[in-house]
Formats: C-alpha cells, sequence, structure tokens
C-alpha cells in the first residue's frame, strides 16, 4: 500500500507506505503550529494513506511547503539504518517537486 501527498496546482506525490507515514511523522515534530502537528500526527495515528494541501489554510500551507522541502535533508539525518533506506531516501527526494514543480535529483 502507498500514500499519497496532494500538492498545490494539481501536483501529487506517491510513496511506499513506509516512506509516506515518516514523513507524516517527520513533519509533524518538526512543525511550528501545534494544531497543524496535531493534525499530521492524527493521519499518521489513523493510518490515513493522503494528505490534501489544498485543505488546509493558507499559512498552513506555507508551513506544509517549508516542512516538505526540508524533509529530504532529515530523512538522510533521522531515518535509522534499515536494508530499504537508500530507496525509501529516493522518493523522499521527490517530495521537492511538490514545493518547486522541478524533478528531483
Amino acid at each position: 500500500m502507498s500514500g499519497t501527498i496532494f500538492g498545490l496546482d494539481q501536483r501529487r506525490w506517491r510513496g511506499s507506505r513506509s516512506a509516506f507515514f515518516w514523513t507524516l511523522q517527520s513533519m509533524a515534530a518538526r512543525a511550528v503550529d501545534p494544531r497543524l502537528a496535531a493534525t499530521l500526527l492524527e493521519r499518521f495515528t489513523d493510518e490515513v494513506h493522503w494528505l490534501d494541501l489544498e485543505a488546509f489554510t493558507p499559512s498552513e500551507q506555507r508551513e506544509l511547503l517549508v516542512l516538505l522541502r526540508d524533509t529530504p535533508a532529515a530523512a538522510r539525518r533521522d531515518l535509522p539504518a534499515f536494508d530499504e533506506r537508500d530507496a525509501v531516501i529516493a522518493q523522499i527526494d521527490r517530495l521537492i517537486a511538490l514545493v518547486d514543480g522541478s524533478e528531483a535529483p
């Protein structure tokens, strides 16, 4: 099973279940807005397999975009060692396309 993040302007990212839920948990831990952090953690806990940025307020969207931009670096720093770590990081690297519309390296 996978998870999907629907960005702004019809962009979307689909990742494995592990990449998606790690991303939600990581963004919740790094969020400044406590309400946004709680929403992300609720989706993680309830195993909701999608996140739609357009469902958030403009200020929450701005914070989510910052969090998404920083998530690849956070993954390199914080993901523990496991067999599929490089594959999960490669998926997370593609999150940058939600932020700037480009393809990740």
